[in-house]
């Protein structure tokens, strides 16, 4: 047994140990650093204080308009 271990050892003491591989690259990037702004976003329904209801004084079927739907208008004086 004794001369079996010897005869092993013998025979590893001839090779080489084990290749060291090469050390790979690696590229590396630096965080930048910003100011950020948060903000966020909500769905909302809008509506307004004051209602007005436009009715005519006469018959009949109105055939043009001047008014542009939502820009604003003066108040008749």
């Amino acid at each position: 047994m004794i001369a079996l271990s010897a005869l092993t050892l013998a025979s590893c003491k001839g090779k080489k140990g084990t290749a060291e591989t090469p050390v790979p690259s690696i590229s590396v990037a630096l965080p930048e650093v910003k100011d950020i702004t948060l903000t966020k976003d909500y769905p909302g329904y809008l509506s307004s204080q004051l209602m007005v209801n436009l009715v005519a004084r006469v018959n009949g079927y109105l055939q043009t308009s001047h008014l542009v739907p939502g820009t604003k208008v003066k108040k008749a004086t």
